[in-house]
């Protein structure tokens, strides 16, 4: 895996290039309002007796606050379709709106995806995701340990395979170009690993159904399988052959209701990623590997 600090590179300049590509690209809108005093919980009638979660009603206390173009938004995107409960979208203009003071009282961080549901604010969006899923009382969290721990395993290697695919993308000096291949390779084959030793062989990741591992990898994969073949000798698909079950794996997941209605279009990707290595967004990084 990749050092540290080009690890850390290469995901703040995703985020920085989402604010800047953001504000040349996202048309004039009117400022995104600071959010109301946050609700109270609803009251014990509003909420069923066999129940302990704080149920929604007719005006949506779930806030969700996001940007097409990010990837880590996507996800819980996906994770709300999934679910099924009623929210507010609330589109975030990057390098506007989420350096406000209002914006960063919520997340200090400055970034979305930003979850606001009655008195909770969570960010991060595998912390969203979890958050959204323990709630909601999902599937998409496995109840067993054991599944919730590979889930998690494989969400925290989501990293290791973006830092790659990015740094391979960028690179044009074939020796250099060469070593970052096989780091990307390196990291698809322990996604391929992983797929293989599910027991229960359903192309997911854990168990039989799509978990929260699934949702954290895909946005960056569907960026991968649009941008590659721009930039790079072969296709995507070509680049996969010799790795079926992730594959199989991706074609899976594209045919997800929740999935299909979060994906961004090739061209947009393609056009946006054009931008990223005209202005050399990560030749900070590929000088320290």
């Amino acid at each position: 895996m990749m050092g540290g600090f080009a690890s850390l590179v290469v995901i703040s300049v995703l985020i920085i290039a989402c604010d800047a590509i953001g504000r040349r690209s996202q048309p004039a809108a009117a400022a995104l309002k600071p959010p109301a005093t946050v609700a109270a919980p609803a009251p014990a009638a509003a909420v069923e007796s066999n129940s302990d979660q704080r149920e929604l009603k007719s005006l949506p206390q779930l806030k969700f606050y996001t940007n097409g173009r990010c990837p880590y938004a996507q996800r819980t995107w996906i994770v709300l379709k999934e679910l099924g409960v009623p929210y507010e979208h609330k589109d975030v203009v990057l390098g506007k709106d989420n350096k406000e003071a209002w914006f960063k009282q919520m997340n200090p961080n400055g970034k979305v995806p930003v979850v606001q549901y009655f008195d909770d604010v969570v960010y991060e969006s595998n912390v969203c995701n979890e958050y959204l899923a323990e709630t909601f009382q999902s599937s998409l969290m496995p109840a067993d340990l054991q599944q919730r721990a590979r889930m998690r395993i494989v969400m925290q290697r989501v990293d290791a395979f973006v830092k790659a695919f990015y740094l391979y993308l960028s690179c044009n000096k074939p020796k250099k170009e060469a070593m970052l291949k096989q780091k990307l390779m390196d990291e698809i084959a322990f996604l391929e690993m992983m797929l293989k030793a599910n027991a229960s062989k359903s192309s997911w990741f854990v168990g039989d159904k799509m978990t929260l591992a699934d949702i954290a990898l895909f946005p960056f994969v569907e960026r991968a399988a649009a941008t590659h073949g721009a930039f790079k000798k072969v296709g995507w698909e070509e680049l996969l052959k010799g790795s079926r079950a992730f594959l199989a794996w991706y074609k899976k997941m594209l045919t997800v209701k929740s999935v299909q209605e979060t994906m961004g279009k090739k061209e947009q990707f393609v056009e946006m990623y054009k931008g990223m290595l005209k202005n050399q967004y990560f030749q900070r990084a590929l000088a320290t590997v």
